[in-house]
């Protein structure tokens, strides 16, 4: 990743914003290490994850939880998280 150029990097980061999204709300995979040596994009423009090392299961309540402090967060309603 760190080899893209200036005007992927606005698209690279939504693809990582909804793929960890996806791995953790969908599969309840946590993936406690990501930085650009874990992550290659492909030719084809989809990006993949290394490096399993640092990696939890959340449970169905984790990740509601984190769904309601997701939703408070677009909603600046920041009393409301916690």
């Amino acid at each position: 990743l760190s080899q893209s150029k200036a005007d992927d990097v606005g698209s690279l980061v939504n693809l990582g914003v909804i793929t960890y999204l996806t791995q953790l709300l969908d599969t309840g995979f946590f993936h406690a290490d990501p930085h650009p040596g874990n992550m290659l994009r492909t030719p084809d423009g989809r990006l993949v994850i290394l490096d399993f090392g640092l990696m939890t299961e959340i449970t169905d309540d984790q990740k509601y939880g984190m769904i309601e402090a997701i939703a408070h967060l677009i909603n600046r309603d920041y009393s409301e998280i916690g």
